[in-house]
């Protein structure tokens, strides 16, 4: 009686152990991911947000005048290219003009320049280039990015006398950046 019910349950066990390899079924799907290009500038707030991009000049004092000033504006551009790609700059007009004198300065008297990133691939404008309403190359190569944060300094030559011997005012103009892929 032992030997029927231990053959019973070794029979048992075998028709369970098969049945259950063959109720397992598979099916098989395609995983498609759809990429498209992607290309976009911002202004950042210098902590990786959106922002407003204005920059402000000071000259509060008259050592200003003498040494000339400066803005440093980190995380300035938030770039998103799923491509190497350029960023051009210009300015809305040759002249800032007063907002309350209408009297002009050339854009030209303040410069722009590409600071140190943390990557070594960015190439760009280190030294300094005049704006205008002509674009000028600002980053001539970088790679692709999904997110780039780009630190820049707006500044004044020392000793400009473009800055004098006009009415103390708001001196203003727009500026675009251009992102271009390669």
């Amino acid at each position: 009686m032992k030997k029927i019910l231990l053959c019973s349950a070794f029979v048992v066990t075998m028709l369970l152990l098969t049945n259950g390899v063959m109720a397992q079924q598979s099916a098989t799907s395609n995983l498609n991911v759809h990429l498209t290009e992607q290309l976009k500038v911002d202004f950042g707030d210098g902590s990786g947000n959106v922002g407003s991009g204005d920059i402000d000049l000071y000259f509060a004092s008259a050592q200003d005048y003498v040494t000339g000033v400066s803005a440093v504006k980190n995380g300035h551009l938030l770039i998103t290219s799923t491509k190497g790609y350029t960023v051009d700059v210009k300015t809305q007009n040759a002249n800032l003009v007063g907002q309350t004198n209408n009297a002009t300065i050339a854009a030209g008297a303040v410069r722009v320049k590409l600071l140190p990133t943390n990557s070594n691939l960015i190439i760009g404008n280190t030294t300094g280039l005049n704006l205008a309403a002509t674009a000028g190359h600002f980053i001539t190569s970088a790679p692709a990015t999904t997110k780039a944060a780009i630190d820049v300094e707006y500044f004044t030559n020392p000793n400009d006398e473009r800055f004098v011997g006009i009415g103390a005012d708001t001196y203003t103009t727009q500026i675009t950046y251009t992102v271009t892929a390669n």
